[in-house]
Order: C-alpha cells, then structure tokens, then sequence
C-alpha cells in the first residue's frame, strides 16, 4: 500500500516536507489543529474547498502541491522550491511555473506569490491563479491605492482585492471588483501589514483536466 494513499496521508506528507507542525499552521494560516487532525486521519473527507486552502498555503510556503494531487493522488508529487533546479527540462506545467515563481523571488526585493482561492477578483483573477508581487509597508502603502493588491492584514489574512483609502489616515478599504460575487464587497477601514501591487499573473485555463491530474497555466497578456 503507497504511503500516501489516502488524502489524509498526502496532506501528512506535504506539511512534514516542511518541517510545520499542525500548531505552526494554525497559529500562521489559521487553519485549526482539530480540522488538520481530522483530514490527516482521514476521519473528516478534505473537500475542494480545503484542499485549495491548502495548496495556497503551501504554494506560499515553498512547496509545490496541487489541488488534484491533495485531493486524488494523481499528477505531480510535491517538490520544494529549492529542489526544483535538479528537475529534468522536460517537465510538466506546474514544474515550469514553479520554476517561474522561483525565478520572480530570486529578482525581486520583496516578493510574495500566492494562489487566488475565491471569486472576489473575477474575470481578471481567478481561483486557481497564481499572482505575485513586491510587498510595501507602512507609508509606503499609500503609492498602491487604486491597485489590485495582494494584501497581509495584521489579523493575519491574505486577500487579493482593489485597495482603496479608508475613512482616516492608514486605514483601507478591500474591494471586490467582482460584482456577482457572494462575498463581502467592500472590507471598510482595514489596518494592514503590507501590500503588493500585482505584477505577475499566470492564469489557470478552464480546459483543466482533473481526470489526468494535470493543472494546465496560460500567462496572461
């Protein structure tokens, strides 16, 4: 029986690959310890919704990890960013923008990549997409309002939204450019860590085949 067998068991593999305890994740990305004790023991199912927040929060971390692979076992097995470099040119997709998202850290001063995990930013970002950026902080911030941003909120949130002036100095709003979206449009007077313009964008195409675990990325124009 293959050690990664069940979802559980992948998700298990993935976290130890970098060296976090259930307690770390919790505590950064809050996802509670009771919630990955169930997935890895496979006593709770791990829903698509799950899974695509874990894959964001690995893809930030360094690890590349599919939602397919997480979910079904098929496509590529997780690499780390640092191993990516001893990988064969002929490789699929996902190896090729992990390779790109490498390269775009290594260049930038202050980089942060992160996966689009809700409908808020449609039709120009959607879920699945990777985006990336220079983070800003403090005063510096202000240069970006009118951007689409990834933005880090002092609660601990990451969210990719319109970033607009609040009410009173430092204080912003997050808006939702995506008017069908269930979501709350306009996060009013938010304080924030730091804030990145959006400057890289590979687009995840609709043609994606979950039945040959393959995520297939366009760059957008």
């Amino acid at each position: 029986m293959s050690l990664t067998q069940t979802s559980g068991a992948r998700i298990k593999l993935a976290r130890n690959m970098l060296g976090l305890s259930r307690k770390e994740l919790e505590e950064r990305f809050h996802i509670s310890v009771n919630t990955l004790q169930a997935w890895e023991s496979d006593k709770n199912t791990l829903t698509d919704k799950g899974a695509r927040k874990l894959n964001s929060v690995f893809i930030k971390l360094g690890l590349l990890c599919t939602e397919d692979w997480l979910l079904t076992g098929k496509g590529q097995t997780p690499i780390l960013l640092q191993d990516i470099s001893t990988l064969p040119n002929e490789m699929n997709e996902d190896i090729c923008i992990l390779r790109e998202i490498e390269a775009f850290k290594a260049i930038n001063p202050n980089p942060v990549v992160v996966i689009i995990n809700d409908d808020g930013m449609e039709p120009i970002y959607s879920i699945g997409d990777f985006v990336g950026g220079n983070k800003k902080a403090d005063l510096h911030i202000e240069s970006l309002i009118g951007e689409n941003c990834i933005i880090e909120t002092f609660q601990g949130d990451t969210l990719v939204r319109k970033l607009l002036k609040g009410t009173k100095e430092q204080l912003y709003n997050l808006v939702c450019i995506n008017i069908a979206t269930q979501l709350q449009p306009i996060i009013p007077d938010v304080k924030i860590r730091s804030a990145a313009r959006i400057v890289l964008h590979r687009k995840k195409e609709d043609s994606t085949n979950r039945d040959e675990g393959k995520n297939v990325y366009i760059k957008s124009r």
